[in-house]
């Protein structure tokens, strides 16, 4: 249980990185 929280934790950390490069690139533009 505990290897699967940290698992979905991980997971929503690189969702986050992936949404703030979307960003990131966006605002280069």
């Amino acid at each position: 249980m505990l290897i699967l929280l940290i698992t979905m934790e991980e997971i929503n950390m690189c969702t986050h990185l992936h949404d703030y490069a979307r960003q990131y690139a966006q605002e280069k533009k």
